[in-house]
């Protein structure tokens, strides 16, 4: 049996870190998003959408200290999936022998409160936490927007708006389609994926030209469609999250090293390794094999897009990073000039 390369070695890691780690960094941002639903109440909402005041309603929900407490859960598991990562990243490493003659071995430690590391990860969590309220608030928007052009009256649409807290704002317009789709018996509601299809039998018989869904079924149906949603949403949203501080966990445990004299960033390359499956994104098949030195950036040849580590900020980007320390920056410079000048996966 063929032993796994290093890229493979390092995709199947990734993944598996990814699968251990999300569920915890799931389960907290539902339990914010849970918290944020039950501090916000239906009269500052109905006030916002009688009144047009969207932005006071967005404070009230989501700019008070309960949200602020509440979205630091996240940021804790977050924390939680640096530090786990990095000390599993770290392990993984072999002692490295040391360029002088007669010197130790080089081995790799993590630590999040690491002075070279620790003000970069906390800048990563903040961002994150950041873009997660931006797509909160974006969701809410959109629902009382929603609410507003369906011409239900306000408190109705004050009760739906805040079950919709946690969806962003694709999200909400999907609950939207699906609740006329089920209020004009449309059959398409039987292709959504996401559907509860214990009620797909008087859907069904409505569409055939029986009798209408009543007001209980359809907010039943919603209710599940919404929930599952969510859920699915809490999934995709907090895996990137996930994925992305696992990259950058690896990339500190080289910058601990740097800083502490093991080792110098001219001798260390950095390449990307992308998944192969007909999945991949054509910009992240066109990275395949990209290297660069420690400390420099990716950038697309075709594009010019840069990312500052392999991956970030793409969603859901299921990239690998591989970093090799060579005897001297002499041979690192070669081997990035070596690589890069290979021809691009796609031609």
């Amino acid at each position: 049996m063929t032993a796994p390369t290093a890229d493979q070695r390092a995709l199947a890691r990734l993944e598996a870190l990814a699968d251990r780690l999300t569920p915890d960094v799931a389960r907290a941002w539902l339990r914010a998003v849970r918290q944020i639903r039950d501090a916000a109440t239906l009269s500052a909402i109905e006030r916002a959408i009688t009144t047009g005041d969207v932005e006071a309603a967005l404070e009230a929900v989501f700019g008070g200290p309960h949200a602020v407490a509440a979205l630091n859960g996240v940021g804790d598991a977050l924390r939680a999936v640096l530090s786990t990562g990095g000390a599993a990243w770290a392990r993984d490493l072999p002692p490295v022998p040391s360029p002088r003659p007669g010197g130790a071995a080089i081995r790799f430690t993590f630590d999040v409160l690491h002075p070279a590391v620790s003000a970069t990860l906390a800048s990563y969590r903040a961002e994150v936490l950041r873009t997660m309220t931006e797509s909160l608030r974006e969701g809410f928007r959109a629902a009382i927007a929603a609410g507003i052009e369906a011409g239900v009256n306000p408190r109705e649409t004050a009760r739906q708006v805040r079950s919709l807290i946690g969806l962003g704002e694709h999200d909400v317009q999907l609950v939207a389609s699906f609740r006329r789709q089920l209020e004009t018996a449309d059959r398409t509601a039987l292709t959504r994926t996401l559907r509860d299809r214990r009620y797909d039998g008087p859907l069904r018989r409505a569409a055939e030209g029986g009798k209408a869904l009543t007001r209980e079924q359809i907010e039943t149906s919603v209710a599940a469609y919404q929930r599952r949603l969510l859920a699915w949403r809490a999934e995709t949203a907090t895996r990137t999250a996930t994925l992305d501080a696992l990259r950058l966990a690896q990339d500190s445990v080289w910058d601990q090293a740097i800083a502490d004299g093991r080792v110098t960033a001219d001798r260390i390359t950095t390449t990307w390794v992308t998944r192969l499956d007909g999945r991949e994104r054509p910009q992240h098949h066109r990275m395949h094999r990209r290297t660069v030195r420690k400390g420099e950036p990716f950038r697309d040849p075709a594009t010019g897009r840069v990312w500052r580590r392999v991956g970030e900020g793409d969603y859901n980007c299921r990239c690998a990073a591989v970093t090799r320390i060579w005897p001297s920056g002499e041979l690192a410079a070669r081997a990035i000039e070596d690589r890069n000048a290979r021809p691009s996966p796609l031609g």
